[in-house]
């Protein structure tokens, strides 16, 4: 049986569809409007074990967007390698701590943190094995991880790039020259199935929500947002 958020989003596709005009109209509205659902999801994902002593790192927090929400439930921290979209953070939240650095350079003590988030970043990272190792390292035993990365398939590719031409510049799956890769910073330089992969050397997967919804395929899907345990013995 399709849960009630699964009939509210066929629903939301529905009216785009109805109320919109053209190919090119209903992919302009509705894509941006399930990938807004990313932050969502996961804000849903990780709500039932938030509290006020908690210690939660918004690893890759932009401007912020996760970072506010979580603020108002636990003791929340902002890093960024981005310090033009930190300090836009700073500017709207000036009671919480936001630091610039490299996520495979973490200024965190081992063992020191209850909740990672990790939103819409994992794509990005080159040297993504390291990376999670290192996250793995600050967060606690029995610790959460909270990931979100995008179901990178050619459909959705020919979607973006023919439909979304602000977001093209990211995608990266036909790009095979590697300086290309490197010399933006936020061009997509992980396949989402070898994410999954690394997640799953590391960590346990405890759930997992797909956008859309969980029941349609990969090919039909968009992005996943996964909540996995630090178990390390």
């Amino acid at each position: 049986m399709r849960s009630s958020n699964d009939q509210s989003i066929l629903k939301t596709m529905l009216m785009a569809a109805l109320n919109k005009t053209g190919k090119r109209g209903i992919y302009q509205w509705i894509l941006p409007t399930l990938l807004g659902l990313r932050q969502e999801y996961l804000l849903q994902m990780i709500e039932f074990v938030l509290n006020e002593s908690m210690v939660v790192v918004d690893m890759g927090c932009n401007v912020g967007y996760l970072t506010y929400p979580l603020s108002l439930r636990a003791n929340a921290i902002g890093l960024d390698v981005d310090k033009e979209k930190l300090y836009s953070a700073k500017e709207s939240m000036r009671n919480t701590d936001f630091v610039c650095c490299d996520l495979r350079n973490l200024p965190l003590r081992e063992s020191s943190i209850d909740l990672a988030v990790c939103a819409s970043v994992f794509e990005h990272i080159e040297n993504l094995e390291q990376a999670l190792k290192d996250i793995k390292s600050v967060i606690k035993k029995k610790g959460i991880l909270a990931a979100g990365y995008p179901i990178e398939t050619r459909l959705l590719e020919f979607i973006v790039k023919s439909f979304w031409v602000s977001e093209s510049r990211i995608w990266d799956q036909g790009n095979k020259r590697k300086t290309d890769r490197l010399r933006d910073p936020h061009t997509h330089k992980q396949e989402f199935s070898d994410i999954r992969k690394m997640l799953g050397k590391d960590f346990v997967q405890l759930r997992m929500r797909k956008i859309p919804v969980n029941w349609l395929p990969d090919s039909l899907s968009i992005y996943e947002n996964v909540l996995l345990l630090n178990d390390r013995k």
